[in-house]
């Protein structure tokens, strides 16, 4: 019998035994076979048990599943980068007032931050009629940050326009001006381009527009308003000698003495070739000529009057020497007649006249007298009194 009940719990034991060596006899039908029964098939062990079990195997489980997909707008817009662009330069005429005008693109900014900086600073180039280096707005052209001060109008698509009065400036003067400016935000100054020259406004005192040709670069030109209009051109032979014939209708405080006082700037320049002839009145003359230790010196002997103005009526007209016109020149006209400093002759009215004449070679030419108010290009002088001389 003890023989008996030693048996059965012998058995009992290695049946036990036998079931926790073979586990997978305990797992649920459900639980495919494939999958460790001790492992759960995405679900980390520190996963809460409250975690749905439709979470995809493939999400990475430090990610929330409730992550948005957008990133809001306030970090998009924080990481983009100021910039403003210039497209052109120009003057416009607002209220008898001359303004200049800086029209481009920009982004990153909202209107309340997008402040200029602006200074002007005369050209510092002698060959272009401006040897000056003086500021007539501002002290630098390096800008602080106390300088961004000045609105401009930003436009919803990123357009912007920006413009400043220039006949108020107290210290304006005639000269070529460099433009120095900036947009707060933006490193350095802006670049001007050279693509913009040509329209002439003017406020009663001067004549304001942009010259490209200034250090390769837009540059507003000023020329102080001459006394005479210029609407009259043509060309007479006196006593074998050809004269350009330049005027038109004089201030009331004009008289024959007050001409016989100017000390005119007048030049020809060739814009075929490029070479330049000044007119002078008798006398002697230190001309200069290179730069730097190229630099020369010569004296000029002018004996007679190579200009001279005259008086007729109501009008004024300066008479000016061209017997050294020849056959292919294209003359680009440079005139300032108060001053012996260098200025464009923007013409307001269109001139298109032929006249003969001989030069002082005894050669016989056709002068086709050319002016296109708020012209651009060179063929046509920019917009000043031309002259295209040809052989008849």
């Amino acid at each position: 019998m003890k023989k008996t009940k030693l048996f059965a719990m012998m058995s009992t034991i290695l049946a036990m035994g036998l079931v926790a060596c073979n586990g997978p006899k305990s797992t649920p039908a459900s639980t495919p076979a494939s999958t460790p029964a001790s492992t759960p098939a995405s679900t980390p062990a520190s996963t809460p048990a409250s975690t749905p079990a439709s979470t995809p195997a493939s999400t990475p489980a430090s990610t929330p599943a409730s992550t948005p997909a957008s990133t809001p707008a306030s970090s998009s817009a924080a990481a983009v980068e100021k910039s403003a662009e210039i497209s052109t330069v120009g003057v416009v005429l607002k209220n008898n007032k001359a303004y200049v005008q800086i029209n481009g693109t920009a982004a990153g900014y909202t209107a309340a931050e997008f402040k200029w900086a602006l200074a002007l600073q005369h050209a510092a180039n002698a060959g272009a009629g401006d040897a000056k280096d003086t500021f007539i707005l501002g002290e630098s052209a390096e800008f602080v940050d106390a300088d961004y001060k000045l609105d401009a109008t930003l436009n919803n698509d990123g357009t912007f326009v920006f413009e400043y009065n220039l006949s108020d400036i107290a210290k304006m003067e005639a000269g070529l001006f460099t433009i120095h400016i900036g947009v707060k935000g933006v490193e350095g100054n802006l670049d001007v381009g050279a693509t913009s020259a040509g329209q002439a406004v003017k406020d009663g005192k001067n004549r304001y527009y942009m010259r490209a040709d200034v250090g390769n670069k837009n540059t507003i030109a000023v020329d102080e308003l001459p006394p005479v209009e210029i609407t009259e051109v043509s060309i007479v032979m006196i006593e074998g000698t050809a004269w350009a014939k330049i005027g038109g209708a004089a201030s009331a405080a004009i008289t024959q003495t007050v001409l016989d006082g100017y000390d005119s700037f007048v030049q020809f320049q060739n814009t075929n070739g490029w070479a330049t002839t000044r007119r002078r009145k008798a006398g002697t003359y230190e001309i200069t000529s290179g730069s730097g230790q190229q630099q020369t010196t010569t004296e000029l002997v002018v004996e007679k009057d190579e200009y001279y103005w005259k008086l007729e009526g109501t009008k004024a007209f300066l008479y000016a020497d061209v017997s050294f016109f020849a056959d292919g020149g294209n003359y680009n006209t440079h005139l300032n007649v108060t001053k012996n400093e260098q200025a464009d002759l923007k013409m307001e009215v269109a001139l298109n006249a032929n006249f003969d004449m001989t030069n002082a070679d005894g050669a016989a030419l056709n002068v086709n007298v050319v002016a296109v108010p708020g012209a651009t290009e060179q063929a046509d002088f920019w917009g000043n009194l031309g002259f295209v001389v040809t052989a008849k």
